[in-house]
């Protein structure tokens, strides 16, 4: 008896773990089958993917050294190779639209004699652009966030100080700031920001007119001033939720990761534990027997069924 009852009991912690790596393999089965689904396609979009990131970077680097025969050989192979079918696919209708115009604005800043900083500043929307598509769960244009935080605690500190020139230091960060919004708009469009964007955009222009009236008359109610802080610092945060989001799930700790889920387990131990219990409690029954008849328990019930 004791015997049959721990193969038993062996036999279900075998049951249990070979059902579990049949869900563990069957997931696999179904992976692998996606994969091979889906494999071709997505091998053609990430070279193209691939190819496009280089030209952005080129174009860049040519735009940041000043090359501006390099930078429009690179603008026009980078407006191809954006022309994609499998490329086009990413992304959304308002950030293609907002990048084929900076491309055309591109070519029309290379076509002068002299692009300046502006080519490098359009150059470097294009590439936070293609960063958002190739990679939309972490992006670049998400670190922005810290960058506007020190802009604004710049234009704020800027307003608040007692100096004569407080005015002209606000207005000269709010500038910074807008150059800094600027460059993320095609790659926020990208990552579906449309929303917060235009209304960051919108609270930048708002607080221009107040410090501008207040630059002018001095005579703007500082509540107003303020007010107007409050709400750009809101709407920055609401442009980079996903920003705060994902460093508030790293703050928390890794996520446990796994095929079966943490109450699966727990049903299946409870299980197996109810069945080792009433085994144990049958197995010491058996021994209360024996040690109390000095006789095997089956080999008793053998004799009672004989005299029946």
């Amino acid at each position: 008896m004791q015997k049959s009852a721990i193969r038993l009991v062996m036999g279900l912690f075998i049951v249990l773990f070979v059902t579990a790596g049949c869900g563990n393999r069957l997931e696999s089965a179904d992976a692998a089958l996606s994969s091979a689904g889906y494999g071709g396609a997505d091998k053609q979009q990430s070279g193209a993917l691939n190819q496009l990131n280089q030209l952005s970077e080129q174009l860049y680097t040519a735009a940041q050294a000043g090359n501006r025969q390099l930078a429009y050989t690179h603008i026009n192979r980078l407006q191809l190779a954006a022309g994609k079918a499998s490329i086009r696919r990413l992304g959304t209708t308002a950030g293609w639209r907002a990048f084929d115009n900076n491309v055309k604005k591109m070519r029309d800043i290379l076509e002068r004699k002299k692009a300046g900083s502006e080519g490098y500043i359009v150059a470097a929307k294009l590439k936070l652009a293609v960063d958002a598509i190739s990679r939309p769960d972490s992006p670049l244009w998400l670190q922005y966030h810290e960058v506007l935080v020190d802009d604004w605690t710049r234009m704020r500190k800027a307003w608040q100080a007692s100096s004569d020139s407080r005015m002209s230091g606000a207005v000269a960060s709010l500038h910074v700031y807008r150059m800094h919004v600027e460059r993320l708009e095609i790659a926020a469009l990208m990552g579906h920001k449309d929303k917060p964007l235009m209304l960051l955009q919108e609270q930048l222009h708002h607080m221009g007119q107040l410090l501008d009236a207040a630059y002018g008359a001095n005579s703007i109610e500082s509540y107003r001033i303020l007010a107007a802080f409050s709400a750009l610092e809101e709407t920055s945060a609401w442009l980079f939720d996903e920003a705060l989001a994902a460093e508030a799930e790293l703050g928390a700790g890794i996520p446990f990761h796994q095929s079966i889920s943490v109450e699966e387990w727990l049903a299946l131990f409870f299980i197996a534990g109810f069945i080792l219990v009433i085994l144990a409690y049958a197995i010491w029954r058996k021994y209360a027997y024996e040690q109390a008849h000095g006789s095997p328990a089956s080999y008793q019930s053998s004799n009672w069924e004989r005299k029946r």
